[in-house]
């Protein structure tokens, strides 16, 4: 019976008395668990503080580093530009020398349709020359293609785009383009 009483007492006594054991704490220990326990919670407070801080912080960090990849991606897709540019522009040069040297009109054409095969990327390139007195286009050079010597200004592809003066380039071979 005493054992029982006993356990009741446990069960019934403060958590101060529980942590001595059951034993009653002077009120001096008491206090001191009190103001163990107000420090604890409130460095836990300042840890969960300083834990939204730091996640606050990495979710700035990760939104600034997802930005710095995407300005990263435009950059690289502007050098790339800039280097077809500087491409281009090193290939005018070569061809301004080679259109200086050149010491007739026939051999100035040829070296005219490779450069702008060279530029445009085309295997096949047609130059032609407007001659107003017949209403025709007179074929001057052409690279990699068969073309007719003359063509109607307005009649078929070539002539229409004669005729309106602005470039055509095209997106497929000429042999598979149909009018």
């Amino acid at each position: 019976m005493q054992d029982q009483e006993r356990l009741t007492r446990r069960a019934q006594a403060s958590p101060a008395e529980s942590a001595a054991g059951g034993a009653r704490l002077a009120p001096d220990s008491m206090l001191a668990l009190q103001t163990e326990k107000l420090q604890t919670r409130a460095r836990i407070m300042t840890v969960a503080e300083q834990l939204a801080t730091n996640r606050a912080e990495q979710m700035s960090l990760a939104a600034k580093l997802s930005q710095a990849k995407s300005r990263g991606d435009e950059l690289r897709s502007q050098l790339s530009v800039l280097e077809e540019r500087r491409d281009s522009l090193e290939a005018l040069e070569v061809a301004a020398i080679r259109l200086l040297g050149t010491r007739n009109r026939q051999e100035a054409v040829a070296i005219l349709i490779e450069i702008l095969a060279a530029l445009i990327g085309s295997e096949e390139v047609a130059i032609y020359e407007v001659d107003q007195s017949k209403r025709i286009l007179k074929l001057a050079a052409s690279f990699g293609v068969t073309s007719p010597e003359s063509v109607p200004l307005g009649g078929g592809l070539a002539g229409r785009v004669a005729a309106t003066g602005r470039e055509y380039i095209a997106e497929e071979p000429a042999c598979q383009i149909v009018e």
